[in-house]
C-alpha cells in the first residue's frame, strides 16, 4: 500500500462500481421479487412466477442476442465518432427488434401451455392473467435490454446504473404494496 496510488486506484474502483450498481439493480429486478412473492404469497406463488419468468427469459435471449451481436461495431463507431453510422444502426436495429418482440412474446404466450405439458407434465400451472403480464413485462425488457446494450457498449452507463438501482428500488417499494393489494 505504500505505493499506492490513492487517485489511480480510485480512477479504476469507481467506473466499475457503476457496474456493481448494476448487479444490485440485477438483484432487485430478479430475486427481490421471489424474496417479496415468498413473504405475501407463499412458495407456490414463486414457483409458477419463477416458470413464467424462465420460459419468457428464455424465448428473450434470441432477441438479446441480436442486440449483443452488433455490440463491437458500436464500441467501434463510437471510437471513430462516426455519428451517422450508429444513428443508422441504431435504428435499424431498433426497428429489427421491434419487428421481433412482439413475435417472440406472442409466440411464447401462445406456446406456454405446451411447454408447461412438456416439462412438467402439468398443464394446469399455466395461468393466463401471469402469463399475459409477464409477456408485456417482457416485451418491454427487451426492448430496454436494446437499448441498454447501446449505452454499454459505448461506455455511457454510468447515469444509467444511478438511475436503474433508484428505480428498481423503487419498483421493489411499489411492489410491496401492490402485491398486498392485487396478489
Amino acid at each position: 500500500f505504500r505505493y499506492c496510488e490513492l487517485g489511480a486506484m480510485r480512477s479504476i474502483i469507481v467506473p466499475s462500481g457503476h457496474f456493481a450498481l448494476l448487479a444490485g439493480a440485477g438483484f432487485l429486478t430478479w430475486q427481490a421479487p421471489l424474496l417479496l412473492m415468498q413473504k405475501l404469497l407463499g412458495p407456490t406463488a414463486v414457483a409458477v412466477f419463477a416458470l413464467a419468468r424462465t420460459i419468457f427469459t428464455m424465448s428473450r435471449q434470441m432477441v438479446v442476442a441480436l442486440s449483443l451481436s452488433i455490440s463491437q461495431e458500436i464500441t467501434h463507431l463510437v471510437g471513430q465518432k462516426r455519428w451517422e453510422q450508429l444513428y443508422r444502426l441504431y435504428d435499424l436495429s431498433e426497428r429489427l427488434v421491434f419487428l421481433c418482440i412482439p413475435v417472440v412474446s406472442v409466440g411464447t404466450l401462445l406456446s406456454s401451455p405446451f411447454l408447461l405439458t412438456l416439462w412438467l407434465h402439468n398443464r394446469g400451472l399455466y395461468q393466463p392473467g401471469l402469463f399475459i403480464l409477464m409477456g408485456i413485462t417482457s416485451a418491454a425488457m427487451g426492448i430496454k435490454e436494446h437499448k441498454y446494450q447501446f449505452q454499454s457498449a459505448s461506455n455511457q452507463h454510468r447515469e444509467l446504473s444511478k438511475a436503474t438501482l433508484a428505480l428498481y428500488g423503487l419498483m421493489t417499494v411499489v411492489s410491496i404494496f401492490s402485491t398486498r393489494l392485487f396478489g
